[in-house]
Formats: structure tokens, C-alpha cells, sequence
């Protein structure tokens, strides 16, 4: 995928050319002697998507010496846009997913067999990129994410077959499943380049609170955005069993909990349910408080950058932030 700088929001043009070195690097990782796996691998990385975490992780580099570091930096945003992809392979397996970015899921075409040796082969790919950085701070926390990420899909998958409605469940979840990975992207970005540990903490904390951000508001789109701009089926996570924040929020202000109950648990298997369940959430503005708790975490993210001296990689962090809470897809 030709990255043109001229097409990339004021944010990605000051990393525009390392981004497109990353996206090369990201088809030689793809690279397989399994033919079937490097095509469904390539098929994918090559659908798109926004590239976001790369980002944070070569804008981060730009706090610290970040030339002498280059190439271990581009290899690194890499391999944390690998470990991103193959959490959304195994994700759509386990939820039988037909559609992401409005394309078919890599097990619709190719079967779950195939995907599942597609999201291991990127997750090994991005291991050995990570081990070959030398830096065992830096292969330390994307270690300790992807744990985390496992913990948050495994808790997610419980929660979905309990039908239960909760919040602090679901802030678990989406901090171990979503924010972390950002706030290892920034992590490590800052590490490789070797800036301080102000630096390296205060970028943390504004990946974290993104990344909080970022997984409400794809909650929220999940109840309001247009299928065709979604890139996926409009109230997906009701019919898998998922409450996300617009949901949790109706409920918490409803009078009739035990009606939204009643509905939740039926929404998986009844389109009528689920259809209701949504206009009920718009009807009693759970969206609009969703929202007013994304941009919450937005606040946080912005504050956790006053530690930042490099004014121009603040401007841009400050621009994600601003994007993420105004994203429609």
C-alpha cells in the first residue's frame, strides 16, 4: 500500500515517509513459504486500516534520538501493527465475523483453520522483530501487553456468555484488550529512541486514556454510524453479547433495568430484540453520555502531554486526540 503524504491527516505528514517505510517493512514481514498464509496475510494487511499504533510509536520515537534508532523503531511499529492485526484475526474467529473494513474476514474466505495459522504466523513474525530490537525494556512491555490483551479477550468472551451488564468489567476489559497496546506503542517508541523517564511515563499515560477513548467511541459507532462507512454490521456487539458503554450508560439512568436485561440476553439470537434495544439506548442517550466519558479520557491523554518539551510531537499527539474523539469510522 503506496502511503501518499498529501492523502495522511496533518498528524501522520510529519512521519509520513517513516510510515511508509513501515508499511514496506510490514509486507516483508508478511513474507511466508506457505503460500496460502502470505495471501491471506498480504490480503489483509493490505485492506487498509488506520495505521494508528505504528503512528504512536514513530511519533513517540521523535521525544528521544530517534535517528541513530531508525530502523529498530520502523521494525517496531511494525511489529505492533502485527500484533493489532492478529488480535483482529483471532477476534473474528471466535465471534465467526463475516465482514471487517467492510470486506470479508480472513476465516469467511479462508476458513478459521487458516486464519488462526495466519494470526499466529504475524504474532511470531512480530516477536522475532521486537527480540531483534535488543532492548529488553522494550521486549519486557510488549510481552506484558500481549498478555494483557489475551487476559481482556478471555474476560470479554466470559462476559458475552454471562449476558451481564457492568461497567467495571467493561473498563477491564477494553484496557486490557485496546489501551494497552497504545500505550505500549508509545512506550516503546520513546524507549528505542532513548528518551527519559518523564517522557517515557507521560506517553504511557496518554496511550492508555487513547486508547480508552478509541475503544468507546468504536463502542459508540457500533449503535449510530452507517454500515456502509462502519465497515461492518451496525450493532454487532449486541448480537454477540457484548455491553459495551452506550448500553451500560442507558441502563445505569433506566427504570426498567430488568426490561434492558430481558432484551440483552434475547438480542444475540432476535433481531426484533436487538433492534429494540438499540432504539432504546438512543432514546434514553446513552450514546450521548458514551461520549461525554470518551472525551473524558480524551482530557486525560491531552494533560498527560505537558511533560512533552518537543512542542511540534505534542501538537500532533494533541491532533490524534482530537481525531479519535471526532472519528466516524
Amino acid at each position: 500500500m503506496n502511503i501518499k503524504r498529501s492523502s495522511l491527516p496533518a498528524f501522520y505528514r510529519e512521519i509520513g515517509g517513516d510510515l511508509q517505510k513501515t508499511e514496506e517493512r510490514l509486507l516483508e514481514m508478511a513474507v511466508s513459504d506457505n503460500e496460502e498464509l502470505q495471501e491471506a496475510a498480504l490480503k489483509l494487511i493490505n485492506s487498509g486500516g488506520k495505521r494508528l499504533r505504528p503512528a504512536l510509536v514513530l511519533l513517540a520515537g521523535k521525544c528521544g534520538s530517534v535517528e541513530k534508532n531508525k530502523d529498530k523503531l520502523i521494525d517496531a511499529a511494525a511489529a505492533i501493527e502485527l500484533i493489532h492485526t492478529a488480535s483482529l484475526i483471532h477476534d473474528d474467529i471466535v465471534d465467526e465475523t463475516p465482514l471487517r473494513r467492510g470486506q470479508p474476514t480472513l476465516n469467511h474466505l479462508y476458513g478459521a483453520e487458516t486464519a488462526v495459522y495466519c494470526g499466529d504466523l504475524l504474532l511470531l513474525k512480530a516477536v522475532i522483530a521486537i527480540a531483534a530490537c535488543g532492548d529488553k525494556e522494550v521486549y519486557k512491555a510488549v510481552n506484558d501487553t500481549a498478555n494483557e490483551m489475551c487476559r481482556g479477550e478471555f474476560l470479554q468472551s466470559r462476559a458475552a456468555k454471562t449476558a451481564d451488564i457492568g461497567n467495571e468489567e467493561y473498563l477491564t476489559v477494553i484496557r486490557r484488550k485496546t489501551a494497552n497496546l497504545m500505550a505500549c506503542a508509545c512506550k516503546i517508541g520513546a524507549l528505542i529512541a532513548g528518551a527519559g523517564p518523564k517522557t517515557v511515563a507521560a506517553l504511557s499515560r496518554f496511550g492508555e486514556n487513547l486508547g480508552l477513548a478509541f475503544q468507546i467511541t468504536d463502542d459508540i459507532l457500533d449503535y449510530i454510524a452507517d454500515d456502509s462507512v462502519f465497515g461492518k454490521r451496525v450493532g454487532s456487539d449486541l448480537r454477540e453479547g457484548l455491553a459495551t458503554m452506550p448500553l451500560i450508560c442507558a441502563y445505569e439512568r433506566s427504570g426498567e433495568k430488568e426490561m434492558l436485561r430481558r432484551l440483552f440476553r434475547l438480542s444475540r439470537t432476535s433481531e426484533k430484540a436487538a433492534a429494540e434495544l438499540l432504539a432504546i439506548v438512543n432514546r434514553d442517550e446513552g450514546c450521548q453520555r458514551a461520549t461525554e466519558i470518551a472525551l473524558s479520557y480524551v482530557k486525560e491523554a491531552k494533560a498527560a502531554l505537558a511533560d512533552i518539551e518537543n512542542e511540534e510531537v505534542r501538537r500532533c499527539f494533541f491532533e490524534i486526540a482530537d481525531a479519535v474523539s471526532e472519528r466516524r469510522r
